[in-house]
């Protein structure tokens, strides 16, 4: 006889994973900023105070803190390309949706100061 296993929910069910999802964006924001102020001198400890989260819960979600910042920087790139292709949403010319995020890129110490960004990237 098999023996019956509880089917898996999607993560955005619940309000555990509601729970869980709203610690990770707290996680990975508190990175960045955390990052801005004392780049790689920055400890685990130091980012688990600043989501006011435990460190434990930082583990939970990230094998240790070289996953936790690569996670934290990729989503602040996306964050910022989703930001740059909003300039270029209502263009139908592909050369304009080519150039304007290039544009906008070059120019991202102008609109995205330093203490906005994290360290590997000033």
């Amino acid at each position: 006889m098999a023996v019956r296993t509880k089917k898996p929910t999607a993560p955005e069910l619940g309000r555990k994973s509601a729970y869980v999802l709203r610690n990770r964006a707290a996680l990975l924001k508190a990175t960045q900023e955390v990052l801005a102020v004392k780049g790689h001198a920055a400890t685990v400890e130091d980012i688990a105070a600043h989501a006011d989260i435990a460190v434990s819960t930082v583990y939970k979600h990230y094998k240790d803190k070289d996953a936790l910042i690569a996670a934290s920087i990729m989503t602040a790139f996306q964050e910022w390309e989703i930001w740059a292709e909003s300039f270029v949403s209502d263009s139908s010319d592909p050369l304009e949706q080519l150039v304007v995020p290039m544009r906008v890129f070059v120019r991202l110490h102008q609109t995205h100061p330093p203490s906005e960004l994290p360290t590997t990237w000033s």
